[in-house]
């Protein structure tokens, strides 16, 4: 299985288990139950992603590419305050780091995650978006 079907069959093993409307409800880290939603964009063209690499001279990591041609950005385990996870549409470029982990709302205060992009989003789904 390459990265991309692994990818894949976590993203359809998730949804799997939202209702119609793209919610859950999950049991947190503090053993809260709490209903959480998901929202998954439209892939981003192989041409939005060249030309976004042409115009900001970056080379976007395999895996990263991956995941925008199956999803251009994503929210998932957002809850009520709006706490959750987001993957940035190609649209709003960032740094180099694009696996960042923020504990407060000072983005100076941030955790380059050292992993690949397959390996968060299956340790995070199966944390039920709790930090790992």
């Amino acid at each position: 299985m390459n990265n991309n079907d692994a990818i894949i069959s976590i993203l359809e093993e998730l949804k799997s288990k939202l209702n119609a409307n793209f919610e859950t409800t999950i049991i947190d880290q503090w053993g809260k139950t709490r209903k959480v939603t998901f929202t998954f964009n439209e892939p981003a063209s192989i041409e939005k992603i060249n030309r976004f690499e042409k115009e900001f001279d970056w080379v976007l990591p395999k895996d990263y590419k991956n995941i925008l041609l199956i999803h251009n950005g994503l929210d998932i385990f957002e809850d009520e305050n709006g706490s959750g996870f987001e993957l940035y549409p190609i649209e709003e470029k960032g740094d180099n780091n694009y696996l960042i982990y923020f504990d407060s709302d000072d983005a100076d205060e941030h955790i380059v995650l050292e992993m690949n992009f397959e390996q968060w989003l299956e340790k995070f789904i199966n944390s039920n978006g709790a930090y790992f």
